[in-house]
């Protein structure tokens, strides 16, 4: 493999420059022009219900919510939903605490698909018929165990299990394209891909946008593709304009103009500032939670209300929109997968979807499940800086050598308590089902991988936002400052050679499969293992930060 390309391609900033520049000269037009307001069109009075969940990742078995105790949000956006954790995101939402609070994570586990999918029905039978539209966001159809041996097939059951009738184009379109198109004519749900190249969409035969009839309303939902994504080779720009002309044929058409970003929290966000016709804004891939509707204001005054609905099945969101007097209002409200918090009918109901999962999964349980090792500890990775999931892989990949070693800030996360069994099914969702495989690359570059990273998080414009934390540098000790620009990251001693490394843009043929690697390092330990201390930067200017409650490490 050529390690001096794929180290170009972890310290890649082309598309923040790009940007930038972009930026400077005309991104802020549609803003600017934008000074009418679009009040729904004429006609008469109108209710309905918006069912949304994202970035479910597949997640069917029941299991911890995973919570991060740090959150950082570009520096612009301090004080503001939904980079909060801890007492300062739970103290509005104490029923949900055990979502936005780390340290109560484990007091109420999530009960998978069986209970989203209850859940969703009872609010689909609460709506009454004719009445909801259930939508999926973000990646569905990727994340397990399950979805990497069917390659997709589990994705598709399982929103037609959650009674999915839209969701947007996402990873399975890069991690299975010659299976992608036969996977979209087998769901039941319409699968759009607004921001794709039209050939690819033509390819696919996926449209930008679908328009639904419901509560006495046309409702147009445009699925909004994820720029970053590896087999999209336009701009940042070109994808934007290619937004735009989408999203005026659904104003012209539909009452109701709803946009599923599948592209971050910050670009979800930096959208719904800027395109006047989106009356609401369903946000995924940030696999971020905000249990309330983020109001964001356009330059007319229009305030479009934008959802973050978790991810891992941690709940499904209620949109409640009435149109009176051709004015929407809208009313939202996060209802956690929690079984204990449905109603009997539903309680019931969840013993039953239980049965059909089990069925799903049977003739692969067995080989997912497979115990590799015992947690030496409680087992986590969301978070800014790191977790101990980054331990135990960082350990597994120096394996005892002098090499250092570089992890992705990847946000997919599998908590575990200590002494629970690791299996496969944890190990291949820590790369949301990616092979992942482990390579070498420079050294040299690990500044400016970390320069770049910290840009992505803690700077402007929202569009930079990638969906990562920092990556994981450990070894050593380093500083990051929390600053709206400038350089970030101090500290770092110059290292030579190269350092290991994954990622989920690299060719599988270009190394081991992490999986496959850390399963192999958790054979060779012994009885009683234990994870070294993790080592964590220094992050400067956070403190009384609400989204800044890290964890009380052991020493």
């Amino acid at each position: 493999m050529d390690v001096d390309k794929d180290g170009d391609a972890m310290a890649s900033s082309v598309r923040r420059r790009e940007v930038i520049g972009w930026m400077g000269i005309g991104a802020l037009a549609p803003l600017l022009g934008a000074c009418t307001a679009f009040p729904g069109q004429q006609g008469g009075n109108a209710r309905l219900d918006l069912l949304y969940v994202a970035d479910t990742l597949d997640a069917r078995q029941p299991g911890q919510a995973v919570v991060p105790a740090t959150r950082l949000g570009p520096v612009s956006h301090l004080g503001r939903a939904p980079w909060m954790t801890g007492s300062s995101a739970s103290i509005a939402y104490p029923q949900l605490a055990p979502l936005l609070d780390a340290r109560q994570a484990t007091t109420a586990p999530l009960g998978g698909y069986a209970v989203l999918a209850a859940l969703l029905e009872q609010l689909r039978g609460e709506a009454g018929a004719g009445n909801s539209l259930t939508l999926e966001n973000g990646q569905g159809w990727n994340g397990s165990g399950l979805a990497y041996l069917t390659q997709g097939e589990s994705g598709v059951q399982g929103s037609q299990l959650l009674g999915i009738e839209a969701r947007v184009s996402s990873d399975e379109r890069v991690l299975w394209p010659q299976r992608c198109m036969g996977l979209y004519r087998q769901a039941s749900a319409i699968t759009l891909g607004a921001g794709l190249a039209d050939a690819q969409r033509q390819a696919l035969g996926v449209q930008g946008l679908h328009i639904f009839e419901r509560g006495g309303a046309r409702i147009a939902v445009v699925g909004v593709t994820d720029p970053y994504a590896q087999d999209q080779k336009a701009s940042l720009k070109q994808w934007y304009q290619s937004l735009l002309p989408v999203f005026e044929q659904a104003r012209r058409e539909a009452d109701l103009v709803v946009a599923m970003a599948d592209a971050g929290t910050g670009p979800g966000l930096w959208l719904a500032e800027r395109v006047p016709q989106i009356d609401v804004l369903l946000c995924a891939r940030g696999q971020d939670l905000w249990p309330a509707p983020v109001e964001v204001t356009q330059a007319s005054g229009r305030r479009v209300p934008v959802l973050f609905a978790g991810c891992r099945g941690s709940g499904a969101f209620r949109l409640r929109c009435q149109r009176v007097a051709g004015q929407w209002q809208f009313d939202g409200r996060f209802f956690p997968a929690f079984e204990q918090q449905l109603a009997p009918a539903a309680q019931l109901r969840v013993a039953q979807l239980q049965a059909q999962l089990r069925q799903q999964r049977a003739g692969h349980a067995a080989w997912l499940d497979q115990p590799l090792a015992r947690a030496p500890q409680a087992l986590w990775r969301r978070d800014t800086r790191g977790g101990s999931w980054d331990c135990l892989l960082h350990q597994a990949l120096a394996d005892d050598s002098s090499m250092p070693v570089l992890l992705p800030g990847l946000r997919y996360d599998y908590p575990l308590s200590a002494g629970a069994p690791i299996t496969r099914e944890h190990l291949i969702s820590l790369t949301g089902g990616y092979p992942a495989p482990v390579v070498e690359a420079p050294a040299r570059q690990v500044e400016q991988v970390l320069e770049n990273a910290a840009e992505q998080l803690f700077g402007d414009p929202l569009l930079l936002d990638n969906s990562q934390d920092l990556p994981r540098w450990q070894g050593q000790a380093w500083s990051v400052s929390y600053s709206p620009q400038g350089k970030r990251i101090t500290g770092l001693e110059p290292v030579q050679g190269l350092c290991r490394t994954f990622g989920l843009q690299f060719e599988s043929q270009a190394g081991e499969p992490l999986w496959q690697r850390v399963e192999a390092w958790l054979a060779r330990q012994p009885d009683g293992w234990q994870l070294a201390p993790l080592q964590l930067p220094e992050v400067r200017y956070v403190q009384g930060h609400p989204g800044w409650h890290p964890r009380q490490l052991a020493s």
